[in-house]
Formats: structure tokens, sequence, C-alpha cells
């Protein structure tokens, strides 16, 4: 035979026996001699019965030396038992007898009852390269059995000894441990079963959990945990050190116990600890004292991949056994679930991540037994004088409750464990919740345990807990509501639940005012009758409609609660008087209107149930006065059945017009929507200043990530003023705070990440023939095809608009647009510009402007045919005539002109060549012949509140001046200037009404 490894060949020599002499078994091992390289193995015994039912004899003796178990051991190649030699040794002696009955149900009984002597004895040796050695006995007399153990793994030590009694109160046990190097039982700990490894963070210890990362945190949870699954198992390890001493008299459930224990930089495969101490005074029967003195610092669980921290815990107990007092307080590094932030948000910065708790409660032990019969441990009843548990640094709690009075009994004989909580009252997430008493009963010998409980929610106003899962959507009002829940589960399961108006109101801001829902009832409730079950839900209020829903589901024989697989039937009914209500939910300017009817019948399963119904619409309506959208007296009639959605009837007016939305959608696992849209001379814009009539037809398609638009649409009359002022808007530069808006916009980088969606994009607009352009000096036709695509998932446009016929007035003149084309192919912000516009009233030449480039980088110039100089172009272009024919006013008009090209006017949209230079003023006067020969150019700036500097030059002169003015005081002025005049003024003001 060989050794699993294929390493070592195993010798064996058995010689064995049975039989019976006269009423005696004997059953005999005479020799077992075996050999596995250096390692040998020898063992002799016998087991006697003298007669059918008498105890057995047990006699035996074994030796090993030398056994080293890298061939035997089956593990990873890598693993400690594999790869580090081993050297054991072992020595067994026994003579013991056994009682003739067995163990039954209680072990500890038949063992106390064994007799004779047994020691096991490892001499000095090595496992896994691991030195220890040790000793065990016991010794079986008249008062029990008596056990000792003395173990030493590489400088660790534990020993033990005590009695097993026949009188289970006369059990005595002593220990002590002494462990101050345990990571040198490293290799050792692959004898241990394996946990799912931890994930740690990136210093190595559980990390807290900053609220601001919560989202990130859940995927790199559900990461870890995936990873853990997947990971290689890797060796255990064990660092630090721990000491203890102890003693325990009786047997559960009477039991005493005292002793003291501490621990250092303990790390365990699923416990870590950073320092720990214990000292303790326990017991369960009489009226013994009890003390427990437990500090605990920087405590760490690994749970489903992940360690759970808990930075300190404190308990301490003291009193006895039939009155004491126990106060537990501690912080854990977890937080409650997500959704309770909505409810309770936390406190800002990283106190919030951790969670506080703390228990007080006095009472005292139930003891069984009287008379003759020892007191043994019942169970507990007292009161829980408070509780709290609430996030770190938080005002408000989580969890609070005081003088809650309860009693647990334990199991006994044929009755069941159970637990009776008086009536009391707690806050939960700052709701009042209230209890008449609450009866608890363990399940016995088949039946299913029984509960008996009636809870009341205290009024609890609405509100408050809107306004902070909605900030943005102004919520104010008094409604409140309250609630109550009763469930037996004996003899039959009966339940009463349900949520409801209380009294109150709810309101919403809407284009700068409040609107009040006018609430008058709201109500959920669920009620079960033994296997039946049925749900409801109600609102009604004036101006939000009339909402009902009902239910109910018969559960299988023998279930309790509901599963998926249970019938549900049920019916739905909406109906919405007025949708304005909801318009905080839309962006500011838009309006609804229409009313909103919706029936339903549900059916199938609970896990996957069937609806089929309508859904009608009259009097619908959109309106946005300030861009011009005013959509009327639209019909939805839009039928469900089971997941599809069929689109019957969509109607919106507009102007003349129509809009039309056919087709329908797919829901359950695999949804997609496919609709058209279908509008004749459909009013899209009907601002004074901007109207538009569309027709055409377009095809939308979506299925998962992929969208489908194709389609093309005419404008069939339009006008855009540019003339016209857009709506107001504050400066760019002008930031808000506490805008609600902002505040919903994610910075970037933090959300979550979006899968792209794949977009077919294929649409034509025809701007028709009666599309008009005017204001800003321009009235025109526009004219074209654009298309409308999007390669690489990102819009382009390809196309010509052009215009039609049209004039352009300025500087008092009118030009006629002779050519303009804007041509796109491809990015929308930037098409190709060729513009031209000229003054045809005139014989001798035709002059006026050309724009070329593209809009991000125009190119404007004066033209003219034939070519004349700027000045001359320029006055042809204002004045009709050449600038040698000019008299002095006209020169004066051609001055302005060009003011106004260079310096831009107040009415731009960007700023002229003053405010280009930097500079505060820009002048053109005439000199003294009224001619543009000595016309004075000015320019100047404003260097600080008090003084200016100002440069003047004249056009028929070499030289110029300048003009310094300096405000000395409140009414004092002092100026000087230089030039062909050089002096300095004093100028007093007073001013007076």
């Amino acid at each position: 035979m060989a050794a699993p490894g294929g390493t070592e060949a195993l010798k064996l020599n058995l010689e064995a026996g049975w039989q019976s002499e006269a009423a005696a078994t004997v059953v005999a091992l005479r020799r077992l001699q075996g050999s596995a390289g250096t390692a040998r193995l020898s063992a002799q015994g016998r087991m006697r019965q003298a007669a059918a039912g008498a105890p057995w004899q047990l006699d035996t003796k074994a030796t090993l030396d030398n056994l080293d178990l890298r061939p035997w051991w089956s593990g990873p190649a890598d693993a400690p038992l594999r790869r580090l030699p081993s050297q054991l040794a072992a020595r067994v002696d026994a003579a013991m007898t056994l009682p003739a009955a067995g163990p039954g149900g209680d072990l500890l009984a038949w063992l106390a009852r064994l007799e004779g002597r047994a020691d096991v004895g490892i001499p000095p040796s090595r496992l896994a390269d691991v030195p220890l050695q040790g000793a065990a006995s016991l010794r079986g007399t008249s008062a029990g059995l008596q056990a000792a153990l003395d173990a030493q793994v590489d400088g660790n030590a534990a020993r033990a000894q005590g009695l097993l009694a026949r009188n289970p109160q006369a059990d005595h046990w002593e220990a002590t441990v002494d462990a101050p190097a345990l990571q040198r039982l490293n290799p050792l700990a692959a004898l241990l079963p394996a946990p799912a490894p931890a994930a740690t963070t990136s210093k190595g210890q559980a990390g807290d959990k900053p609220a601001a990362k919560k989202t990130a945190q859940a995927g790199a949870k559900a990461g870890a945990a995936k990873a853990a699954a997947s990971a290689p198992v890797r060796p255990l390890a064990v660092a630090g050190a721990a000491k203890a001493n102890f003693t325990l008299d009786g047997r559960w459930p009477a039991l005493r116990s005292q002793g003291q224990a501490s621990a250092d930089g303990l790390s365990l495969p699923t416990l870590r600890l950073r320092s720990g101490q214990a000292r303790w005074r326990l017991a369960t029967v009489g009226d013994a004292p009890l003390e427990l003195n437990l500090q605990l610092a920087d405590v760490a669980l690994a749970d489903s991949g992940q360690w759970q921290r808990v930075p300190a815990v404190d308990v301490r107990l003291d009193g006895t056994t039939r009155a004491h007092r126990l106060a537990l307080q501690g912080e854990a590094a977890a937080q409650p679930p997500e959704w309770t932030d909505l409810l309770q948000p936390p406190p800002p910065g990283a106190a919030g991540t951790r969670t506080r708790f703390a228990l007080e409660a006095q009472g005292g032990l139930i003891q069984s037994g009287s008379g003759a019969l020892p007191a043994t441990l019942a169970g507990w009843q007292g009161r829980i004088t408070r509780v709290d548990v609430r996030r770190a640094g938080a005002a408000d709690a989580l969890l609070q409750a005081a003088d809650v009075e309860l009693a647990f009994r334990m199991a006994e004989g044929s009755r069941p464990a159970s637990l009776n909580v008086q009536p009391g009252r707690a806050t939960v997430l700052g709701a009042g919740v209230q209890w008449s008493a609450v009866r608890w009963q363990a399940g016995a010998g088949g039946a299913p345990a029984q509960l008996d409980a009636a809870v009341n929610l205290e009024p609890l106003a609405v509100a408050p807990l809107l306004s902070r899962l909605q900030p943005d959507m102004g919520w104010q009002g008094d409604l409140e509501i309250s609630g109550r829940a009763v469930v037996r589960t004996a003899p039959t399961l009966q339940a009463d639940v349900l949520v409801e108006r209380r009294r109150g109101d709810l309101s919403l801001a809407a284009g700068g005012s409040r609107r009040a829902m006018g609430l008058s009832a709201l109500q959920l409730s669920l009620r079960a009758n033994g296997n039946q079950w049925n749900a409801g839900a109600g609102v009604a209020g004036q101006q939000i409609g009339v909402l009902s829903a009902g239910a109910s589901a018969r559960t299988a024989p023998g279930e309790v609660w509901p599963s998926a697989a249970t019938p549900v039937q049920g019916n739905v009914e909406l109906r919405v008087a007025d949708l304005g209500v909801w318009d905080p939910w839309l962006p500011v300017g838009w309006r609804l209107a229409g009313t909103v009817d919706a029936r339903a019948r549900v059916g199938g399963r609970l896990g996957a149930p069937e609806v089929a119904g309508t859904l009608l619409g009259n009097q619908l309506g959109v309106t946005n006065f300030v861009e011009g959208v005013r959509v009327r007296d639209g019909e939805m009639r839009v039928a469900l059945d089971g997941e599809q959605v069929r689109i019957e009837r969509f109607v919106l007016r507009a102007g003349d017009g129509t809009a039309q939305l056919q087709g329908g959608a797919r829901l359950g696992e695999q949804p997609g929507v496919d609709v058209a849209l279908v509008l004749d001379r459909f009013q899209a814009l009907g601002r004074v200043d901007r109207r538009v009539d569309v027709s055409g037809r377009a095809q939308a398609r979506l299925q998962g990530k992929d969208l489908s638009l194709r389609g093309g649409f005419k404008v069939d009359r339009g006008l855009i003023d540019l003339g016209r002022s857009s709506a107001p808007a504050l400066s760019d530069d002008v930031v808000v705070v506490d805008d609600p808006a902002m505040a919903r916009k994610p910075a970037p980088g933090t959300g979550q990440p979006q899968t792209p969606m794949k977009m077919d994009l294929d649409l034509r607009v025809d701007l028709g023939s009666d599309l008009r352009v005017r204001g800003k000096g321009i009235n025109t036709l526009l004219a074209g095809e654009l298309r409308v695509t999007a390669p690489n998932d990102q819009v382009a446009v390809v196309g010509t608009v052009r215009t039609v016929g049209g004039v352009f007035d300025a500087y008092g003149a009118k030009l006629d647009i002779t050519r303009g084309l804007v041509t796109f192919t491809g990015p929308v912000a930037n098409p190709t510009l060729d513009i031209e516009a000229l003054r045809t009233d005139l014989d001798e030449v035709r002059v006026g402007v050309g724009v070329t480039g593209s809009a991000q980088n125009p190119r404007v110039a004066l033209v003219s045919t034939p070519a004349l100089s700027d000045i001359d172009k320029l006055s042809w272009l204002t004045l009709g005539k050449a600038s040698t024919d000019l008299a002095g006013d006209q020169t004066a008009l051609l001055q302005r002109a060009a003011l106004a090209l260079l310096a831009g006017n107040k009415g731009s949209s960007g700023p002229g060549l003053a405010q280009r230079l930097g500079l505060d003023a820009f002048s053109v006067s005439r000199g003294a012949s009224g001619g543009l020969s000595d016309a004075v150019v000015g320019v100047g700036k404003q260097l600080s509140e008090r003084f200016y500097v100002g440069y003047r030059q004249s056009l028929d002169a070499t030289g110029g001046g300048f003009d310094l003015v300096y405000k000395i005081a409140q009414r004092f002025t002092l100026r000087l200037l230089t030039g062909e005049t050089t002096g300095v003024d004093l100028v007093w003001t007073w001013r007076w009404d």
C-alpha cells in the first residue's frame, strides 16, 4: 500500500479476533504494526463484555513515532502540511469501563459514568514545522469523570482541568490560556475550515462609507463580493496575543462562572480586534452576584466578503441574578439603509458615516424549580429603560424608546419559548409608534410560530417628509397621516394594516403661486383572513382627482404568506381632474391642462401580474407663453393588454392644425416603442414674433439602447421677428445661490456611468415657401431643405438655407438681398455664409455689404461695382453720392455712420471697436470747415474713479492734444488741456433742483 502522495510505501501487520466465551464477548486487537519510511506505529487492545447488557471493558495501548504528514496530506501542493516537514509522536494508554447503555440524548451524563483511566501524550513533536507537545488524561471515579489537558504550541500554552460530575451541579472546570504569539500558529490554521475571504479597503481595513459615495460603494460591494466568490482560497492567517483564565461550575442551564480575558492585535480569518478586555462573574441560578465589564476597541467581522467594523463596544452588567442592570453602548462604522437618508438626512461630514447605539435595561433572571428540585434558568424579565440608535453627530435618533417591559421564557418540556412585551412607545425615523401587548411563541411539534401584536402609528406630518424627498418641489401643508397594524397568527392568520389621512392638505408651488391639492381622502390598506388577502389604496383630491385600487389573492393550502405563484385579481381606477397640479414637475414656464381617466383590470400571478385596461384623456393642453407653445383640445385613448400598449387615438391641436401619435409599445423583459408622429399644419410656435406651422410624419422606434427616428417635415407657414426681445434672462456672470435647478445637476464625474444610446437619425426639414424672417433691418423669405442625421451618435445637418427676395435697411438706405446662402455641411453651429445686400436704386454704382466665412468666424466687408475706396463705398451706401460731393451736414451724417461701424451701437449684440480696444470714449466731430478735411477724432479712458485721460487729433494737422481731468473733491474738478491751446481750468460745480 502506498501513501496518497505516492512517495512512501505503507506496510501493515494486523492480527485481530472476535470470540464468545460462555456469556462473555471479546473483541481483541492482538497486534497492529505499521511502517512508512521512518514512521512507526504499534497498537494492541481488547474490549470485553461479561454478559449481554453488562458494561464493556476497554484496554488499549498504542505508540506512534516519526510520522511526517507530507506524503499523506491530500490538500493543495502549497499547503503548509504538504510543504513543511512534520515529525509527530503519540502515546495512548487506556483502561476504561463504558456504561452498558448508550449515551442516548444526554452525552455529558453518559461520559460522567465512565470508570477507569485514559492517558494520551504527545512527546515533543513538530507539525508543519511548528513545535508542540501536550498531555491529556481522564479518570473515572464515583464522583464523575476527571479530565486534564496541558498543551504547548510554539510558545503558546493552554491548560485545563475539571470534573464532569454525575451530579450536574457539582461540575467544576478551570482553564488558563497564555498565547503571546498566535502568529506562530499560521501553518496550523490550514486545518480550519476556510471562510469566504473578506475584502479590505486600500488601507487594509474596513472602510468607513462617506455618504457622498454610497452609490459607488454599492457597486464596489457587489464587485468585491463577486471577486471574493471567484477568488482562490488563500491560506488562513492568525496573529496577535490572547490571555484568559476562568472557572466554570454547574451545567447548563444552571451555570456559574468567573474569570478575565484580554486580547491585543488579534487577527483571525473572520475576526479582527485591536484590543479587548473582559472581566466577569456570572450565574444563571440562585441569587448570586453578577458582574461583567467588557471593552472592545476596533472590532471587525467578516460578512459576505466585507469587513463590518465596530470601532468601540462597552458592556457593563452589575447586580444579582434576580435584580441587575445592563448598559451597552458603542459605535459601528456602518449606516442604516440608504432609503432612510430621505426620511432623516445624515449630518454633513464624516461623522454621519458611523452609527452610535446605546441600550440600558434592568431586570432579573426567571428561574424554575422548587422544593427538592434544583433551580435552573428559565428566562429573563425586566424593563428596557433606554434604547437610542442614531448617526454620529445627528440631533435626531433613528430609533428611540424608553420603559419597555418584557419577559422572555425559554423552552421547557413541552412548552415552547415565548416573548411578551407590555404596551409601550418608540420613535422610528421621527415617527411615533405605539403598541399594545405583543406576544410571540416559537413553533413546536410541527406547529408554526405564533404572533399577536397591535401597533398604532401616531399622527405624522407629511409635508416635511416630502420636502426632504423633493426639496425643489416646494411642498407645504398640514396633512397628517396615522395608521394601525393588527396581526394574529393563531388559530388562523388575521391581519389588518391601515394607513390613512387624519387631517389637512398638501400644496405645491406652481407658476409663482401655491396650489392646494384639496385632499379629502388618502388610504392604504392590507387585510388577511386565513388564506384570503385583500389590499386597497385610495386618493381623492379636488385638484388631483381620484385614484382607487384594489386586489385580492388566495394562498395555497399550507401557505401563510402569498408567494410569487399566488393568483391575484383586482382593479385600478384613476381620474385626474386637472393636470395642471403637476406643473412643478415641468421646466419653468410650462403648463399642463386637461383630465385623465384610467381603468384597468389586474390578473395573473403576484410575481407576474397581467394588466388590461384603457387610459383616456380629454381637453389635454400644453402651454408656454414665453416660447409661444399653445397646444389645446387634446384627446387620448390608450389600450393596455398585458405587455402590449396600443395607442387607439392621440390627437393634439394647435393653431389650425393637428398632431397625431400612432402605434404602441411593448412592456415586459424586452420593452420597446414603435410610434409615428403625424403633423398637419400644426402650430409648433404661436408667439407674436415667432409663428411656425409644420406638416409631416416621423417614425420613432426604441429597442433597448437602439433609437431610430426617421421622417420628414415641411414648414407650411412661418414668421420669425428678430426685432422682438427674447425672454428676460440673467447675465452669464450672475450666480444664483441655492438654485434648486443647479442643485439637481450632478457634479462632473459623480454620476452613475450611463450606457450611450445608439441613434439612427434621418430627418428631412423643408422650409417651404412661406417662412419669413424680419427685424434688425431684414425682411425676407427663407427656403431650402435640410437633412438631420447622427453619424457616430453626433447630430449633423446637411443642406442649404437660401433667401428669396428680401431687403435689408441700414443707415437710411434700403438694400436688396441679392444673394443669401447659409450652407450646412455637418456641424450645426458653424455653417458657411455667403450673403450680399446691394443698394440697387443708384444708376452710377452698385454698392452694399457682403458677409462671407462661417458663423463662428464671419467676415463683413463693403462691396461695390465698380471698385471704390472704403470712404466712397460708405458715402454711396449711406448718402447716395460720392464723398467729394458732400455738404457739411452730409459729412456729419457720414461721420456718424463711420462711428457706428467702428464703435458699434447699444443695440448690437457684441462690443464695438472702442470696447474691443479697451476705450471708454471714441468720437468724430466736425472741424471749423464743417467737412472731413479738418474733422477731429478723439479717444479717452477713465483710469480711476477720479482720473480721466483723453487724446484728440485733427485730420488736417500733424499734432494733437491731451485732456487730463482730475476730480479733487465732490464739487471741485481740475482740467489740463495741451495742444494748439494749452490751459488749466478749476471748475466748481453747484447743483440745485
